[in-house]
This record gives C-alpha cells, sequence and structure tokens, in this order.
C-alpha cells in the first residue's frame, strides 16, 4: 500500500499543473463549450495513467536487465566477506525522490498510506452502495409504454444518431429529467412529466439525454468518481471534478444546439429555465438535464450567443489541444523526479543513512513499483541486517562514483563497516527512482 500511495501522491502532485492551467484558459479564454469540456481530460488522464511518455523507450531494454528472481536476497559469503547480496534489478515506476518532503520519522508514510486507503475505501463504498440501492428502486418502476412520448424519442435518436436501447421510467425518486446508468441507460422522468410537457419540451428533454449518451458523460462521469476517491486529499482534483460537471452540463447544450434552428434553441432555453432543480441524488451515473437555478444563467447566455465552430478554428484547437496534452505528459513529467542526475550521489548517500539509522520507509518509498513489490520494507530491514551480522557495525561512507548503463544513472557508494568495505550499487531510472539495489564486494 505504501508503494501505491507514493505512485499515487507523485500523480497527484504532476496533475497539479496541468489542473491549474485548465483553470486559467477557462476563467481567461472563450473557448467552445465542448473544447472547454474536453481540457479536464488531460488533468484526468494524467490522474490516472501510471506512466510517462519519456518512460516507455527506457521500458523496451526491461527483458534484458531483469535477473533470475530466484537469487533476490540471496547472500553469499566467500573467505568472511560479502561477495554478493543482490537486492535485484526491476525497472519500473513509483513516487519520485521528494514526494514526502519533511518526514519527520518512518511511522509517518505507513500512516498515511493507511489513512488515504480508508477515505478511499469509504468513498467508493458509499459510491457504490448508494448506486446499487438506487438501481434497485428503479427496476420496481414500470418502464412507460406510451407510444407518442417513445415515437418522439425514436425520432429523436434518429436526428442525434444514437443507436443504442434506451427505455424511459417514470419515478418518484427524481425531480427532473435524468440519464441514469452507461451500459444501460435509462431515461427516468418524473412521474406526470410526460403528460404536462408538450412536443417541442419533451424532443428537448430527450434530445438533451442523448446528448449526454453521445459525449459518453456517464462513463466520464463514473470516471470523475474514481479518480476523486483514489485522490480524495488533493482539494484540486475535487475543484476539477465539480467544474468539470458545469462544463459537461454546457457541452451537452452545444451538442444538441448544433442541429437546432435558433427558434428550437429558444424553446430549449425556457426548457432548461422551467425544469431547473436541486439533483436528485448525487451519484456518478446521473446527467441531469438542469441540475441547479446558479448554473442556468450561464447556461442561457451561452444558448443565445450560440455559434457553430468553423473548420478553421477546430483544426487551431485540436492542434492547441495535442500540443497541451504532450506539455503535460513530458515536460511536466520531467520534475517527477526532483533530483536531478548530479545530485544522485548525494541522494544516494542519504538512503545509505537511512537504512543505518533503521528508517528503511524512508529508503522504501523511492523504490519503483516493481522494485517495492520485490522488497518491501522487512526485506530491506532484514537485508541490511544480514549485511550487519556479516560486515559489523556500519561506520561511514568513504565515496561515490557515476556510471551509466542503457538510460539508466548507477552510483555507487564505498561503504565502510568494522569487518569490510563493500560497495552499495543503485540504479536509478530517468525519473530518479531506484530501480536495482545490489551490495557488491569493496575494490
Amino acid at each position: 500500500m505504501v508503494s501505491l500511495f507514493a505512485d499515487l501522491v507523485a500523480n497527484s502532485v504532476q496533475a497539479v499543473p496541468a489542473i491549474v492551467l485548465v483553470l486559467i484558459i477557462r476563467q481567461w479564454f472563450s473557448l467552445p463549450p465542448r473544447w472547454q469540456y474536453g481540457l479536464w481530460l488531460i488533468p484526468m488522464a494524467r490522474l490516472i495513467l501510471p506512466w510517462s511518455l519519456t518512460s516507455i523507450a527506457v521500458n523496451q531494454f526491461i527483458p534484458e536487465l531483469v535477473p533470475d528472481p530466484l537469487h533476490i536476497h540471496t547472500v553469499l559469503v566467500r573467505s568472511g566477506t560479502v561477495t554478493d547480496l543482490i537486492t535485484g534489478w526491476f525497472p519500473g515506476q513509483a513516487a519520485g525522490p521528494g514526494s514526502f518532503p519533511g518526514q519527520g520519522g518512518s511511522f509517518l508514510i505507513p500512516a498515511a498510506a493507511l489513512i488515504w486507503g480508508a477515505g478511499a475505501t469509504a468513498m467508493a463504498g458509499i459510491m457504490v452502495c448508494r448506486s446499487v440501492m438506487f438501481l434497485k428502486t428503479v427496476r420496481q418502476n414500470r418502464q412507460l409504454v406510451c407510444e407518442s412520448p417513445l415515437e418522439r424519442l425514436e425520432q429523436c435518436k434518429i436526428r442525434m444518431k444514437v443507436r443504442i436501447p434506451l427505455v424511459v421510467v417514470e419515478t418518484g425518486e427524481v425531480k427532473g429529467p435524468v440519464l441514469f446508468g452507461w451500459l444501460r441507460p435509462r431515461i427516468l422522468l418524473p412521474k406526470g412529466m410526460v403528460h404536462h410537457l408538450k412536443t417541442s419540451d419533451l424532443d428537448a428533454v430527450f434530445s438533451h439525454e442523448l446528448g449526454h449518451i453521445k459525449q459518453q458523460d456517464i462513463f466520464l462521469r463514473y470516471l470523475g468518481a474514481f479518480v476523486l476517491a483514489l485522490h480524495w486529499f488533493n482539494p484540486l482534483v475535487w475543484v476539477m471534478v465539480h467544474l468539470m460537471g458545469k462544463d459537461r452540463e454546457r457541452a451537452c447544450d452545444a451538442l444538441v444546439l448544433s442541429g437546432m434552428t435558433r427558434r428550437e434553441r429558444k424553446g430549449y432555453g425556457q426548457v432548461l429555465i422551467s425544469l431547473a432543480c436541486p439533483a436528485s441524488k448525487a451519484l456518478p451515473g446521473f446527467a441531469c438535464i438542469a441540475e441547479s437555478k446558479s448554473d442556468i444563467k450561464r447556461r442561457i447566455q451561452m444558448i443565445a450567443e450560440f455559434k457553430k465552430t468553423s473548420t478553421r478554428r477546430t483544426i487551431a484547437l485540436g492542434a492547441f489541444f495535442l500540443l497541451l496534452s504532450l506539455s503535460v505528459f513530458t515536460v511536466g513529467l520531467g520534475i517527477a523526479g526532483n533530483t536531478p542526475v548530479s545530485d544522485l550521489p548525494g541522494f544516494a548517500q542519504k538512503l545509505v543513512a537511512h537504512m543505518a539509522a533503521g528508517e528503511h520507509d524512508m529508503v522504501v518509498c523511492h523504490f519503483d513499483a516493481a522494485m517495492a513489490g520485490a522488497m518491501d520494507r522487512e526485506k530491506l530491514k532484514q537485508t541490511w541486517d544480514s549485511l550487519v551480522s556479516q560486515a559489523g557495525p556500519f561506520k561511514q561512507v568513504l565515496k561515490t562514483r557515476n556510471a551509466q548503463e542503457q538510460g539508466y544513472n548507477i552510483v555507487y557508494v564505498a561503504l565502510e563497516f568494522e569487518k569490510a568495505a563493500p560497495e552499495m550499487k543503485f540504479v536509478f531510472n530517468d525519473k530518479a527512482q531506484v530501480s536495482g539495489l545490489w551490495i557488491l564486494p569493496g575494490k
């Protein structure tokens, strides 16, 4: 769990510049609603993906570098000196150095990981339980069988080019029109609403919910809930998910308006005003036509000023979106390690000092994912204790030297113990994470 928590903290930190950048663009630049909504996918991806573009080129060497796993943690003694103590070379990825600044003791990292795990589990559990309970309630309501409304729905599906099966359910569990579910979506309407709406108003309602289907909004809401559960400790992620919800509705409006005449757009805006109400349930599987009156004003203004995006502007925005994505997944990830290559010898000495002081958590949190999986805190402690039992008490670091092998930075740290002077070999990946560790006989 410590390694997973370290990964998440690193990803959360790396996503902060992307979130801030989208916030700035959202505030100061006038982008079409659907493009504004799409920008949130960049920090969303950064929060989820466990790898960077720069790591792909390195990973192609992994099959050549991984040794026989049976030799991991093996201690061989020859003539009373340590000759080989292999702790593995497992290139991968985890939190970079500096991900946990200012730690005062080795207990802080596992404690923080446990708190995070409890929070993430609680949030996920509550959302799943509420969704399952609501689904059971909805299934107790009958599907709408009136031919006229269903015919309007089919016509709207043809116009919106939506082909998936869709049912309409009247229920007292919602206060306004709602799209519920992803794989088997349902349009939920308050009881009696279908008989009180005009045909044009019913078309607006159906078109809006079909717009959510075309944009895969329910899937993105589930994804946002998953990200929020994992990164609940990051306040900017809460801001991102909240604002993404507002931009989702405006993007859906823009999609629907693109296929309407000016007169139909006016009627669409009137429907939004008449149906605005508080959300019935805060569930990730929901997409309401008008969740709050506070956001209606902005949406109505967008409807009044709506213009289709020209082809030239679409190409320009697409190029901007691509460049921004590449910058987040390359330049932005370059800061993940926080330790320049020139500082790696000093950083390796600090890791040795942590091991000598028994602060093995301070070392493990800088392992990449595969290395952390092969050697946890207890195994590292056993390895160091085994070395001390053979070589005697640790005295000091004598010197360091650098090398490079196939894109990896190697730091050899010469150690002085009471009975021997072995070398500790650290292998750092491109993000200054420990991908391998050996204890070798001194020269």
